[in-house]
């Protein structure tokens, strides 16, 4: 079931991981935390994450409506 989900899955748009990569650099430049990449890469994640999970919910709810 989960796979059939996962290929009704749509990628997060650019511009959305874009602007949310601006938003986590402008923060983490503000703490004194711009350089470090292994902050940077996690923060990016947890800032991308209820998009990803919506994402994997419509498409949950698409595969279950098919």
């Amino acid at each position: 079931m989960a796979a059939g989900a996962s290929q009704l899955e749509r990628p997060l748009s650019a511009g959305l991981t874009s602007s949310v990569g601006n938003a986590v650099q402008g923060y983490l430049a503000e703490r004194g935390l711009s350089q470090a990449p292994g902050i940077q890469a996690t923060t990016l994640a947890q800032g991308l994450a209820p998009f990803k999970m919506q994402e994997q919910q419509l498409a949950m709810n698409a595969f279950l409506r098919s």
